[in-house]
């Protein structure tokens, strides 16, 4: 469903999104998008010589286009990427807050380490993630500098 005056598009069935090397799986995927500002662009600085702008100098505006909002994944939501597996009922991508929101049952494994909680924040740019309702942990300490029995050696 696309909701041309509300910039919403709902999908519904079997959704699979994907980007990079990250794939999002759910039953409802909710986007909501704004409209980007065209920025002044002056000669010379990212326009192709045979613009009118780069022609007679001045400025000239980049293509108006949108950006992604905000995403909400809800019901049987999967996000995998290369190191990462992350399970709930419902995900908020929010990207002005720059954060991932996991609700309902949230389960989030990096390699051999888990949280689990009713709700999981990653802070996206800040490299951090919180757990609240419930919280647990397995955390799984790397094996570096383990002595190898067979040989002695580190």
């Amino acid at each position: 469903e696309f909701f041309y005056n509300q910039k919403r598009i709902i999908y519904r069935g079997s959704v699979v999104a994907t980007q990079g090397d990250s794939t999002l799986k759910s039953r409802t995927l909710t986007v909501t998008y704004e409209d980007v500002t065209p920025t002044p662009v002056t000669q010379g600085v990212g326009l192709v010589p045979s613009t009118p702008a780069a022609q007679g100098g001045g400025t000239a505006e980049t293509s108006k286009g949108q950006k992604i909002k905000e995403i909400i994944a809800e019901e049987n939501v999967e996000i995998t990427s290369t190191t990462r597996q992350a399970t709930c009922h419902k995900a908020v991508f929010s990207d002005a807050a720059r954060t991932i929101t996991l609700t309902g049952n949230a389960s989030l494994r990096d390699e051999a380490n888990e949280v689990t909680g009713q709700k999981v924040t990653i802070y996206v740019d800040e490299g951090r993630t919180t757990v609240e309702g419930d919280p647990r942990m397995v955390l799984t300490p790397k094996q570096e500098g383990k002595v190898n029995k067979e040989k002695g050696t580190r």
